[in-house]
C-alpha cells in the first residue's frame, strides 16, 4: 500500500486493490505514490515519469517567481503541518481516465524558441516544437543565442527564463534586465568584468562618486570620446582628479595618463609632457608666467603676446585686432580697456585690481587734469603732478618760455588735488599738493627772500601734524614716520636757507635734472649726460652744480655721514609707487586641454553594453554546459 510522507494510512472502498486509485482527501501535493491505473496492475515507471514531470514544472515555477524557493516552501509546509488539525485519512476513488504519460512544452516557451530558430536562420534547429514533449537541451539553446548580436541574445535569454527555461540564474537575470533597460546599479565591488565597467560608466554619467579602482578602469578602458564626455560633465572633484592622476601615472598607459592629466589637472604635467602633446597654448602660458616677454606669433597677436604687452604697460596692442582666438576672459579685458580709452575714464571694476594700475595709468589722457575721486585716480593724479614738476625743470632749461607753461600745469594739477574731504586717499593727496604748492610758491615768489620763505613755510605748517600734550616728538598719532621726517626736513631746509642767505640754491637737484627725488644713480647720471649735451651753455653750470650736490649726498650716505638736506617729496613715497601686487591676469592658471576626440554616438555606448552582454551570454553557456 502507498502511504503519505507522514505515513498516514490511506482509506479505500471495498473494491479490489488493483482497480482503485488512491488520492488524499485534501488533495495534498506531497503525495508521491498515486497510482493512476484502472483495472490493471500498478505501472511504477509511469508513476516515476509523472513525478519527474511534476517536479520539473514546480522548478520552472520557482524560476519564474510563481512559487517560493524550495527551502522556504519546506519551512512553510512544516509549520503548517504542526499548526493544522489532524488531517482525515485519504479515500480511494475510482479513476476512469488514463492521464498522458508525457506533458507538452508550454506554448509561451514554444513561441520564444520558434522566434529564436527563425532569427538564427534554421527553423528546424529545435525540431517540431508543436508536438515535442521534451524541451531542447539548454546547451543547444545557448549555442543558438551565441550566433546573434549580443544585446539581442541577452533579450532572448531573459524571455526564455521567464518562459520557463532556466538558462539564467536569478542574479544573472537581474543583470541582464538592467543591461537591456540601461539602468543597472553599480554595486561598488571591485571587479575586472565588463559588467562592472558598464555599471561604473552609468554611475559616473549619473554623477555618483566612484571608488578609485572604478575611476582607473574608466580612465583606462573607456573609448576616448566617452571618457571626454565624463570629463566635460565634471565627472571628478578636483581633489579626486589629482588622486586619480597620481595613481593613473603608474596604472594607465603612458599616452592615456598624459592625456587624462591634461584634461583634468594640466598643472601636474611636466614641460616634457606638454611638448609631447603638442600643446602650444600651455607652452606659451608657462613661458609667460615665468616672466618671459612673448612676441606675437607670425599670424598676429594671441592671448599671451597681449598679456605680455599689458604687463609691461604697453597699450598700443589695443589698436590692433588679434588674429588668434583669445581666452574668453582676455577678450573681455581687451574690450573693457578699449572702452576706457574711448571714454577717457577708467572703469571702477578694473581699478579695483591694483595689479592693473600701471596699465590703466597709461590709458588716462595726457593733458587731462586729474582729481582724487577714487583711490586709483588719487594715486595717478599725485604721480602725474610730480612728473609734470620734474619735466618743468627740464623745460626751464630748454623751452623758450623758461618752463612757465610746465610749472603752471604742475600748479593747476596741485590745485585740483586740494580737498577738505575725510577720505584717506583724498587727505593724503591734499598733503602732497600742499607740499608742491609750497615748493612752487618759493620758486615763483617775486618779493624778497624772507617773503618767499614765509609763504612756503606757511604751506608746510598747514600739513605738519601738531604734537599733542604728553606725546613724544615724532610719535604724532596717525602720521607715518617717513612723512613726519620729510615735512620736518623741508621746514628745516627753508629755515636754513633763510639764515645762510642762499635763496637761489636749487631746493632739489634731482628735479633740476628732471628725475624723481632719490632716483638711482644710473637714472640721474643718464639725465645729466643728456642735459649736458642738450641745454644751452649758460645752463651747464647749473646742471653740473645739481650733479655735484647729488654726488656729495650719496658719498655722505656711503660714509654714514650727515648728508645735505634737500626739499624732499613725495612726502609718502611708498604710497605713490606702482603697486607690487601681481594682477590675476598676469598669473593665469592652466586651463584643461580641449577634447581631441569626436562627439560620442549611440554606437559607442552600444559597444560598451555589448561587452557586458557577451559576458552574460558566456556565463549562461557555462551554466548550461553538460
Amino acid at each position: 500500500m502507498c502511504r503519505t510522507p507522514t505515513s498516514r494510512p490511506l482509506q479505500r472502498d471495498n473494491v479490489a486493490e488493483a482497480d482503485v486509485v488512491y488520492r488524499p482527501i485534501h488533495g495534498n501535493e506531497e503525495l508521491t505514490c498515486m497510482a493512476p491505473v484502472e483495472n490493471g496492475p500498478v505501472d511504477v515507471e509511469q508513476l516515476r515519469e509523472r513525478e519527474r514531470l511534476r517536479r520539473a514544472e514546480r522548478a520552472l515555477a520557482r524560476a519564474r517567481g510563481e512559487l517560493p524557493p524550495l527551502d522556504a516552501e519546506r519551512r512553510a509546509g512544516k509549520t503548517a503541518r504542526i499548526l493544522a488539525p489532524p488531517a482525515a485519512p485519504p479515500v480511494a476513488v475510482f479513476s476512469h481516465a488514463r492521464p498522458s504519460a508525457t506533458a507538452a512544452i508550454p506554448a509561451r516557451l514554444v513561441a520564444v524558441l520558434q522566434r529564436l530558430a527563425t532569427d538564427v536562420g534554421d527553423s528546424d534547429v529545435f525540431g517540431d516544437l508543436g508536438s515535442a514533449t521534451d524541451e531542447p537541451r539548454l546547451v543547444d539553446v545557448v549555442s543558438c543565442i551565441e550566433l546573434l548580436p549580443p544585446l539581442h541574445g541577452v533579450e532572448y535569454l531573459i524571455e526564455l527564463t521567464h518562459a520557463g527555461l532556466p538558462v539564467l540564474d536569478t542574479g544573472t537575470l537581474t543583470r541582464a534586465e538592467g543591461l537591456t533597460a540601461g539602468r543597472a546599479d553599480f554595486d561598488g565591488v571591485e571587479s575586472t568584468s565588463a559588467w562592472a565597467l558598464f555599471t561604473a560608466w552609468l554611475a559616473a554619467r549619473g554623477g555618483e562618486a566612484l571608488p578609485t579602482w572604478a575611476c582607473l578602469r574608466l580612465a583606462g578602458e573607456l573609448p576616448l570620446n566617452l571618457l571626454d564626455d565624463l570629463v566635460e560633465a565634471d565627472w571628478l572633484h578636483p581633489d579626486d582628479a589629482r588622486t586619480l592622476v597620481q595613481k593613473g601615472t603608474e596604472a594607465l598607459p603612458a599616452d592615456r595618463a598624459v592625456y587624462l592629466t591634461a584634461r583634468i589637472a594640466p598643472a601636474l604635467l611636466s614641460d616634457t609632457d606638454v611638448a609631447d602633446l603638442g600643446w602650444d597654448d600651455e607652452t606659451r602660458r608657462r613661458r609667460f608666467t615665468s616672466g618671459e616677454r612673448l612676441a606675437p606669433p607670425s599670424e598676429g597677436h594671441d592671448t599671451w603676446s597681449i598679456l605680455s604687452s599689458f604687463r609691461d604697460g604697453e597699450t598700443s596692442v589695443l589698436r590692433s585686432e588679434p588674429t588668434a582666438a583669445l581666452r574668453p576672459g582676455v577678450a573681455d579685458l581687451v574690450g573693457r580697456l578699449r572702452r576706457c580709452t574711448s571714454n577717457c575714464s577708467v572703469l571702477s571694476d578694473l581699478a579695483a585690481d591694483k595689479g592693473l594700475w600701471g596699465l590703466l595709468e597709461k590709458l588716462l589722457p595726457p593733458g587731462q587734469v586729474l582729481s582724487a575721486d577714487s583711490e586709483f585716480t588719487a594715486w595717478a593724479a599725485v604721480r602725474r603732478m610730480y612728473r609734470i614738476l620734474a619735466d618743468a625743470h627740464v623745460d626751464a632749461l630748454l623751452a623758450a618760455d623758461g618752463g612757465a607753461a610746465a610749472f603752471g600745469a604742475a600748479s593747476v594739477q596741485a590745485m585740483a588735488l586740494r580737498s577738505e574731504s575725510t577720505r584717506w586717499w583724498q587727505q593724503r593727496a591734499d598733503r602732497e599738493a600742499r607740499c608742491v604748492q609750497a615748493y612752487l610758491g618759493y620758486l615763483d615768489a617775486t618779493s624778497d627772500n624772507g617773503e618767499r620763505l614765509r609763504h612756503a613755510k606757511t604751506q608746510l605748517d598747514q600739513i605738519r601734524p601738531k604734537r599733542r600734550p604728553r606725546e613724544r616728538p615724532g610719535r604724532q598719532r596717525g602720521a607715518p614716520p617717513e612723512y613726519l621726517a620729510r615735512v620736518s626736513a623741508n621746514v628745516d631746509l627753508l629755515d636754513h636757507l633763510q639764515h645762510v642767505g642762499r635763496p637761489r640754491d636749487v631746493l632739489n637737484p634731482y628735479l633740476a635734472l628732471g628725475v624723481p627725488h632719490d632716483s638711482d644713480a644710473s637714472d640721474w647720471r643718464s639725465a645729466w649726460r643728456f642735459l649736458r649735451q642738450t641745454v644751452p651753455t649758460e645752463w651747464i653750470e647749473e646742471i653740473n652744480a645739481a650733479k655735484d650736490r647729488i654726488q656729495r649726498r650719496e658719498d655722505a650716505r656711503r660714509k654714514n655721514e650727515s648728508a645735505p638736506e634737500l626739499y624732499a617729496f613725495p612726502l609718502e613715497p611708498f604710497r605713490w609707487r606702482a603697486p607690487s601686487v601681481v594682477s590675476p591676469w598676469f598669473r593665469p592658471q592652466a586651463e584643461p586641454l580641449r577634447r581631441r576626440s569626436g562627439v560620442s554616438t549611440g554606437a559607442d555606448v552600444r559597444r560598451l553594453a555589448e561587452d557586458a552582454a557577451h559576458e552574460i551570454i558566456h556565463e549562461a553557456a557555462q551554466r548550461c554546459a553538460p
